[in-house]
């Protein structure tokens, strides 16, 4: 099949959401599928490429706002190629409705994927309540759209669909996957971070990987480790933290500056690699997730298959895809960290057996959708989609 991929971000980006469809993009190359991503061009990248068997199409946008701008910048392009393809694949709400107006027209499947509905919830992230119920409304038309199938990333996601109104004979689950590198079973590392850093082998190190995003939590997490230090005097934080957003970036290190933890809540930068990530993480004692809210909780999954002891939220679909040892707490608040994390160091975890989440599956499962949307085309008329076909190859 040929599947067009529509996305904001692509690798060397690094992210979550975008290693994931990484792995999907070329997972399916690997299973002989045509695969196109049209992204925004990041500085120091091709604007065309063949990365691991997948065309990537590159487009040059101002670097303010580029996600924003990619819609319009992309509009040749897809009024050129789009008709050559049997299905597109978006998951970004920046470009969905260009995306999905073009995809209607061609009569070219079209299929959503959802990592997260945040619905009422935007009212405890937003301190403007205007700009709260704008994005709730913003969210629910974008969902809303009449997808030829819409997927939601864990079942927390798709109950949250469902309560904002999108049809659910359209809509399933399908979990990513977690990269094979996590799932080597856990030893302590050769403790080269902690001497770089002047932590001791026999101090009680928790670790928090990921953006600095409004929902992460990680300010709660750096409020709390001053009582944390108070109370457990050994400890350190470390804070494998991207550098994006900025501002919530900057904002973190001033909160760690203005608490005077520097000397115990170390920030370093992400890592290069997802071999040198796990390196990392395995001189943690435990890893803490504080997220506000999660429509998968990657660093959940992934901690968990490395099987290091995991402090999270009770919130979303963490509880789907926690396992091992583990403890939860309760979301936005400081004090349930706290309590968490001293639990943690008592060694005082609940345990649940083992989950799995492999690639393999996942690349099945989108296999088998494509196959199924591309088959019951609810577009234009397949007449007229063949037409454009024909003058989109003359073009």
């Amino acid at each position: 099949m040929r599947i067009l991929f529509f996305l904001s971000y692509y690798t060397p980006y690094i992210g979550g959401a975008e290693n994931a469809f990484i792995r999907l993009a070329e997972g399916l190359a690997r299973r002989n599928h045509e695969i196109t991503v049209v992204t925004s061009r990041l500085p120091g990248t091709a604007s065309n490429e063949v990365f691991n068997g997948v065309y990537v199409k590159r487009i040059s946008v101002p670097k303010w706002g580029d996600r924003y701008f990619l819609p319009l910048f992309s509009l040749w392009y897809m009024l050129r190629y789009l008709p050559r393809f049997d299905c597109v694949h978006t998951a970004s709400h920046c470009l969905t409705v260009t995306v999905y107006w073009m995809a209607k027209l061609y009569g070219c499947p079209i299929i959503f994927t959802s990592h997260e509905i945040i619905g009422n919830r935007w009212d405890n992230l937003c301190t403007n309540k205007g700009v709260s119920w704008l994005y709730q409304r913003i969210e629910k038309c974008i969902a809303r759209l009449n997808y030829d199938h819409c997927v939601a990333v864990s079942q927390a996601t798709l109950r949250d669909l469902v309560k904002i109104g999108i049809d659910e004979s359209k809509a399933s689950v399908i979990y990513w996957g977690v990269d094979e590198v996590f799932a080597k079973g856990s030893h302590m590392g050769d403790m080269l971070l902690r001497q770089q850093l002047q932590i001791p082998s026999d101090s009680f190190l928790y670790v928090y990987f990921g953006r600095p995003g409004v929902t992460k939590g990680v300010d709660l997490l750096v409020e709390a480790a001053r009582e944390i230090n108070q109370r457990i005097p050994n400890s350190h934080l470390m804070l494998i933290l991207g550098k994006e957003p900025h501002n919530l970036y900057l904002a973190i290190c001033q909160r760690i500056k203005e608490l005077n933890l520097r000397a115990t809540v170390h920030l370093v930068p992400s890592a290069s690699s997802r071999v040198e990530l796990v390196e990392m993480l395995r001189e943690a004692n435990c890893i803490v997730v504080p997220s506000v809210t999660e429509g998968f909780g990657f660093t959940t999954a992934e901690a968990c298959a490395l099987d290091i002891p995991v402090v999270a939220t009770r919130t979303g679909a963490i509880p789907e895809v926690i396992s091992g040892r583990h403890l939860l707490v309760k979301p936005g608040h400081i004090h349930a960290l706290v309590e968490g994390v001293l639990r943690a160091a008592r060694g005082d975890y609940d345990y649940t057996s083992p989950k799995q989440f492999h690639w393999q599956m996942t690349l099945t499962a989108y296999e088998q959708l494509y196959e199924r949307v591309s088959h019951s085309i609810s577009g234009r008329p397949l007449v007229l989609r063949e037409s454009l076909k024909r003058i989109s190859r003359l073009s």
